[in-house]
């Protein structure tokens, strides 16, 4: 299939993705709304809620510690009406679609814009901020002070975090959009393009060293584990590819696109399909573990583990846990209701994020909810509502 089509598929995928996350913008926030994406430490949790907006949560109450950028107060009356926005004050975000990542003492974001930015995490200054050619849809990925990433222009980055350079002579070039986040280990960095291929690059010089095709696009992370290469796609498979060679291990056909990053875990991949469907499969062969088990909406992101389980957030707005041994499931949040989104605080689109026993998600509305997680249930411990 040619370039022409990858773009179209894209296009298609993009509009779905935009009518489900849909919803008016707050005044003075970016036009592109993107999602509401989360990180968590023990200590707080990070969200780039769905207008721009960056905000810092205490772990334990969901008291606000920051937010960039800081509202400014508009004079009230006549002066307000006539009153006009500081041109040179910081602006929100453009539409993130991609979870923020904390390195040490800083939290970097990439967004639609095409810039990666450094924020500092105790207080929310903007460190740094460094343009790409692209927008970054799928997020990052940092190992050994180097932050890789890949944009909507075909191009591929390795960016030095401590001088703010590009490591590589020149970006790498794809056929096609790069949607999800790379995974890298010591030699390589491994990344899916809507080109159908997966790319494994040379992480000192960006070149390729193998490409594997698949018979669809690929809009997600890969995972990696052991040595292989873990990828879903929407030509409704699953793929194992070594890491090595770029050969492929096993193939399993799941009933719906696969949009979301894998999770390994004890022997088997966990991938979540656009239909709300969660499979379980041996890494050996790809065999199914159990039966696929609906969490009733479509899942956007792919599974996390937390306390023995995986959990999974659907477009319903509502988190599920599976357990891994069994396929049983059981909502974790909302406790009562019909649907998530009988409580008016929107889908959940992106993966939750998960530290020291609790979990942290982010919906279309900016809603941020902590919940303490274990084999029997959840309670929650906090909801922050965006204003």
């Amino acid at each position: 299939m040619n370039k022409v089509f990858h773009r179209g598929t894209l296009l298609l995928l993009f509009l779905i993705l935009a009518m489900v996350a849909g919803g008016c913008a707050p005044r003075g926030a970016v036009v592109n709304t993107g999602w509401t994406v989360v990180a968590a430490t023990p200590e707080a949790a990070y969200a780039v809620l769905y207008g721009g907006t960056i905000v810092a949560l205490d772990a334990a109450e969901g008291r606000e510690l920051w937010r960039y950028p800081v509202a400014v107060q508009r004079p009230g009356g006549l002066a307000g009406l006539f009153s006009r926005p500081d041109p040179n004050a910081a602006q929100p975000l453009e539409a993130t679609y991609g979870a923020p990542v904390v390195v040490d003492d800083a939290l970097l974001a990439a967004s639609l814009d095409g810039k990666l930015r450094a924020f500092d995490r105790e207080k929310g200054d903007l460190l740094w901020e460094l343009q790409l050619e692209g927008g970054v849809i799928g997020g990052l990925t940092v190992r050994d002070g180097i932050a890789y990433l890949g944009t909507n222009e075909d191009l591929v980055y390795a960016v030095d975090l401590a001088t703010r350079e590009f490591v590589w002579a020149e970006p790498f070039h794809t056929q096609g959009w790069a949607w999800g986040a790379p995974a890298v280990d010591a030699e390589r960095l491994y990344i899916g393009s809507m080109d159908h291929h997966v790319y494994a690059l040379d992480r000192a010089t960006g070149t390729a060293l193998w490409t594997f095709n698949t018979s669809g696009a690929i809009p997600g992370p890969v995972a990696l584990a052991d040595g292989v290469v873990y990828l879903g796609s929407v030509d409704q498979k699953v793929y194992a590819v070594d890491a090595a060679t770029g050969q492929l291990v096993w193939e399993h056909s799941v009933d719906h696109w696969v949009m979301g990053q894998p999770l390994v875990l004890d022997g088997y991949v966990y991938v979540a399909s656009l239909n709300g469907r969660v499979h379980a499969l041996s890494v050996a062969d790809g065999s199914p573990r159990w039966e696929a088990v609906s969490v009733e909406r479509a899942v956007r992101a792919g599974p996390q583990a937390l306390n023995g389980g995986i959990v999974v957030a659907n477009e319903a707005g509502e988190l599920w846990r599976i357990e891994t041994a069994t396929g049983d499931r059981t909502r974790l949040y909302p406790e009562s209701g019909e649907i998530g989104l009988d409580t008016g605080m929107g889908a959940i689109l992106s993966a939750p994020a998960v530290a020291d026993g609790w979990a942290v998600i982010g919906t279309t509305k900016g809603y941020v909810v902590a919940l303490d997680a274990s084999a029997s249930g959840a309670t929650e411990r906090w909801t922050y509502a965006p204003n």
